[in-house]
């Protein structure tokens, strides 16, 4: 599902800049990153844009083979679904897919979501959905949604959360919106768990954590504060809650005033860990710490004071000095070993964590970081984002050390680019990006799909993929996923073709499923398709699952 960039004004993802509020975009489907180890604190819209609503997915009287849906298509048995029909019916979208294999759809007849198991079965029905912010999110086994979202300050309202073992809760009455490891909201690695906001006024919000069963909700702050220069965040690192936050707003981020603290001890919460007391930057990184010769492993965590970039085990005791320089954006690299962050000239460095040799990779400057590859040879950073769109331009840059500092390629040169999906492929032979993105109707943001062999040819143009895009995924090699010839006009967030593509030959791509409905989702093992298709009206209508190539 695309998430994370079209927030009509919302607030929560305004500030993606060094130092700034962490996570403005996390995958909506399967685990979400602290679970992976790598997190950026400035992370860029590394998914993609809402839905942003279109019609509710309902259709017309039933109508044969040759007749037109509401996209205005021909039905021919050219215009089919494929795969395996787990439900049937012409009112219903899917939503997302939990990593237990549940099918998390929306009903645009009883204005409800619902949950199937994508090898089919019985539906159960989770309860009522307003669209207000016309996204869910899954993480783990998780699904999270809201209800009577505002746009005030930043979108909140009631925040429910369902389980296949757990069935639906309420957790939150006025909880902030927000993508799972965005800041506001997130769930443990095991999916135990849920951290989140709640009682949120103009002025500040409690933060809480509860079972994704509902037990057990306890109250870790009150009245952290809301405002420009701070806002709480919310993260897990395994199943320890990690939250920073401020008691009042400093005067225009000048002072350092946040707390950064950690919880550990579930039910109650008892273990506290400080790691800033008033002296902090809100907001910090979490990522693996490396498995020594006695197999230990964890989590670590970046935070900034005035003193600099530290970092510091979850559940240890001594902190370490990366760089007094240090001005925050660190991400941690899968290796466990390093980090890159960014110096307060916004220049970009790497060092180790053990023994910290800062040393610099590129010049810049640089506001933020998009996404790094699994491999830890590239990372994709910003300069500018558009405060409407949270658009930002990329640059790719070579994480290993360079005499001088290292050339950033660019892949998008304006506010315009984003990450749809999946920013490398699996095997990282390639980037991922979409350089220029436009508004398609009213439903939301497409644009050409673009891709770089790695290293990036030295005086050569990208390679596009396909135009008028909605979103993509990676699944083995350098396979990808997507979907082209967006329409508007149709569904829940409009409809397109999915296609499929082995970078690494010379194939051309294979048309999967002809105009599913636009948000498809891959099962955590990347091994199925899941989508609706309602394009046209009848028994062919419904959710179905496909092979993945």
């Amino acid at each position: 599902m695309k998430t994370g960039l079209l927030f009509s004004g919302t607030a929560l993802l305004g500030l993606c800049v060094v130092s700034a509020f962490p996570g403005c975009g996390s995958s909506s489907n399967g685990n979400n990153a602290t679970d992976g180890g790598q997190t950026s604190d400035t992370s860029g819209n590394d998914s993609s844009s809402s839905s942003g609503g279109g019609d509710d997915g309902s259709s017309g009287d039933a109508n044969e083979e040759g007749s037109t849906g509401d996209t205005g298509t021909t039905c021919t048995a050219k215009v089919m679904p494929t795969g395996k029909q787990i439900l049937a019916s012409a009112t219903v979208t899917v939503q997302g897919v939990t990593s237990d294999g549940q099918v998390i759809f929306y009903d645009g007849n009883t204005m409800k979501l619902n949950a199937v198991a994508a090898a089919g079965g019985t539906p159960s029905v989770i309860g009522p959905w307003d669209k207000s912010q016309s996204l869910i999110f899954t993480s783990n086994k998780v699904a999270l949604y809201w209800n009577g979202a505002t746009q005030t300050t930043a979108a909140h309202g009631q925040l429910g959360v369902w389980t296949a073992a757990g069935g639906q809760q309420t957790l939150g009455t006025a909880s902030f919106f927000s993508g799972v490891g965005d800041g506001y909201v997130d769930v443990s690695a095991d999916g135990s768990l849920v951290i989140y906001t709640d009682n949120v006024t103009t002025a500040n919000a409690d933060i809480y954590v509860a079972g994704s069963d509902g037990s057990n909700k306890t109250k870790l702050v009150s009245a952290a504060s809301i405002g420009t220069n701070c806002r709480p965040v919310v993260r897990f690192a395994g199943n320890t809650a990690v939250v920073s936050y401020c008691t009042a707003q400093p005067d225009a981020g000048t002072t350092l005033t946040a707390n950064v603290e950690a919880y550990s001890g579930a039910p109650t919460w008892q273990t506290k860990q400080s790691f800033a007391a008033g002296d902090g930057f809100y907001g910090f990184s979490l990522g693996p710490i490396a498995a020594g010769d006695g197999g230990v492993s964890g989590y670590n965590i970046a935070y900034l004071t005035s003193a600099g970039q530290y970092v510091e085990a979850i559940g240890g005791t001594t902190p370490t000095l990366i760089d007094a320089k240090g001005s925050g954006g660190v991400t941690f690299m899968h290796n466990g070993t390093d980090i890159i962050y960014f110096e307060s000239d916004s220049s970009m460095w790497r060092s180790s964590i053990a023994t910290p040799a800062p040393v610099e990779l590129a010049k810049g400057p640089f506001a933020g970081t998009l996404a790094l590859s699994t491999d830890d040879n590239w990372i994709e950073v910003f300069l500018n984002q558009n405060s409407t769109t949270f658009f930002t331009d990329m640059y790719l840059v070579s994480t290993t050390p360079a005499d001088g500092g290292n050339t950033p390629t660019t892949l998008a040169n304006m506010a315009t680019g984003a990450n749809f999906g999946d920013a490398f492929t699996a095997d990282n032979t390639h980037v991922l990006f979409f350089p220029d993105v436009v508004m398609s109707g009213s439903a939301g943001y497409v644009g050409a799909y673009d891709t770089y062999t790695l290293p990036p040819p030295v005086g050569m143009m990208p390679t596009t993929i396909a135009q008028n895009v909605w979103e993509e995924f990676t699944t083995t090699g350098a396979k990808t996923l997507y979907n082209d010839n967006y329409a508007s006009n149709a569904g829940f967030a409009g409809a397109a073709d999915i296609e499929a593509v082995d970078l690494a030959g010379t194939a051309m791509p294979t048309t999967l499923v002809s105009q599913a409905d636009a948000n498809f989702f891959v099962t955590p093992d990347k091994s199925t398709i899941v989508y609706s298709w309602s394009a046209c009206p009848g028994a062919k209508a419904g959710i179905y699952t496909v092979a993945a190539p």
